[in-house]
């Protein structure tokens, strides 16, 4: 398993800041700290933790830019939907449930993206905070150096934050830090060939390379990575590619389904996973109308988006981790249903067209479509990589369901209490007041519900009530041919 984490290094002189050069550090994961050591009050100065709407949101770094104090974060974490008053900066914080008296809390008064930021690739993935008053500094409360134009890091960098402490842990409640090596920029460049990302010039690589079980991860983003050679910021948390422990079995969850079971390589060729900025983001199917092959998935993954925001991937079966059989293929175009309605969620399904057709083979083939008219009874199979249980954790495998079909007027009643219209074109699939902990969940929309009896794609993930255990999970949108047809 490979282990690295990358830096950005960019000019912040590009939104307007006398600020040198910096590296935007990017997580080799989504962003916690894996196998690092509590913080001691103090240890960590510059620490901060940025807070939105009152909940841990991003890490960040105290600095001094010409006289005044300001954070810097991660760009990615203040997005510009993101409501600016509901964001807080709390200094001198290692405890987030035990207040010390130490804590210093300000508001965003300012947020000054880099003008260069690139969504899609995090390039530049740089923000300065500025705070309505300025911080009072001590012992416990100081802005950490920033480096000197044109300064080359090296040796080790130390990494702190609140994310989790392994891959299938909760956030820890204390500050975390860890050291991580630098890395080559030609060895880093090598690692994420194969997973087909690209290093920029600007970005700076740290972390373990086919060894490990300590890097950063989950819930750091935005954090500080100090030069331990230099005592200077030498970047800021910025994204990763899937940390896996030491050994070769990664325990933490991207995506996943409650109750199911691990899929094997080549049991579910049909699946797909689309993903957005190389991330996983929803699921979908392979499927083939005449001479064309190409992928279905929730209009409401793609909905308000580029085609080239995406990619699909084949042959996946664990996101952590490349077996050779995946293919990787670019989105070129982006049919939703005619009849999509956001609102309702009616006809909620997409076309996703491909630059150039997957090859098929032992792991990668389409899945069948209904016939016009055909009526689907007994069970289904769901696959995807959806939340394993509703505190949240993630499946890196991809995971398989069987559920019953529900009758329609059963689903009729059991969602119009919650006030949602059912239309005769949903599919309803799921367990009724029993089966608990067995069902899709947040993560698994778009992806597909075969029939186990005919053997065909029967419905798409689509939606449901808050994932209630113990009521039906998801209206599944009943896809006939004659549908997909229209769609094209």
């Amino acid at each position: 398993m490979k282990h690295s984490t990358i830096f950005v290094t960019l000019s912040l002189l590009a939104i307007g800041n006398a600020l040198p050069r910096l590296q935007a550090y990017r997580d080799q994961s989504h962003t916690l700290i894996v196998g690092g050591v509590p913080a001691e009050q103090g240890d960590v100065p510059y620490q901060l933790e940025l807070r939105y709407d009152g909940q841990h949101h991003c890490g960040a770094s105290i600095i001094e830019v010409q006289g005044v104090i300001v954070g810097l974060t991660a760009a990615h974490c203040t997005p510009s939907f993101a409501d600016i008053d509901l964001f807080t900066l709390v200094a001198g914080e290692v405890s987030l449930s035990d207040e010390t008296g130490i804590e210093q809390t300000r508001k965003v008064s300012r947020i000054v993206n880099h003008a260069e930021f690139d969504e899609l690739t995090y390039l530049n993935d740089i923000a300065l905070l500025f705070i309505d008053e300025p911080y009072e500094l001590n012992e416990n409360i100081s802005p950490i150096p920033l480096p000197e134009a044109g300064q080359e890091t090296g040796g080790n960098l130390l990494v702190s934050g609140w994310g989790r402490l392994s891959y299938q842990g909760s956030s820890p409640d204390n500050l975390q830090k860890v050291e991580i090596p630098v890395v080559d920029s030609a060895a880093c460049q090598e690692a994420y060939d194969e997973l087909g990302d690209e290093i920029f010039e600007s970005f700076l690589c740290a972390g373990y390379l086919g060894e490990g079980g300590r890097d950063a991860c989950q819930g750091d983003s935005g954090g500080p990575a100090k030069s331990l050679d230099g005592e200077y910021l030498a970047g800021v948390v910025s994204w990763g590619e899937a940390v896996t422990p030491k050994s070769d079995t990664l325990e933490d969850n991207q995506e996943r389904i409650i109750g199911g079971d691990a899929a094997t390589d080549g049991e579910i060729r049909y699946q797909l996973s689309l993903r957005y900025r190389k991330f996983h983001h929803c699921g979908a199917s392979l499927i083939q109308v005449d001479d064309v092959i190409l992928a279905i998935t929730a209009a409401h993954c793609t909905d308000g988006f580029e085609p080239e925001d995406f990619t699909l991937v084949a042959g996946d079966i664990r996101l952590s981790d490349r077996s050779g059989h995946e293919q990787v293929r670019n989105v070129t175009r982006i049919v939703n249903h005619e009849e999509w309605d956001p609102d309702t969620i009616s006809y909620d399904i997409g076309l996703l067209f491909i630059n150039e057709p997957f090859k098929f083979n032992t792991w990668i083939g389409p899945v069948p479509l209904p016939e016009q008219g055909a009526e689907t009874t007994g069970n289904g199979i769901v696959s995807g990589w959806g939340i394993y249980n509703y505190q949240g954790f993630y499946n890196d495998n991809l995971t398989k369901l069987e559920v019953p079909i529900v009758d329609d007027e059963l689903c009729k009643k059991a969602y119009v209490p919650l006030d949602y219209e059912y239309f005769d074109h949903f599919l309803c699939a799921g367990w009724l007041g029993i089966g608990a902990f067995k069902d899709s969940c947040k993560g698994d929309s778009g992806g597909p519900l075969v029939s186990i009896e005919g053997n065909y794609l029967a419905g798409i993930v689509s939606w449901s009530e808050a994932n209630i255990i113990n009521d039906l999970y998801m209206t599944n949108v009943f896809i006939p041919k004659s549908h997909i047809l229209l769609t094209g």
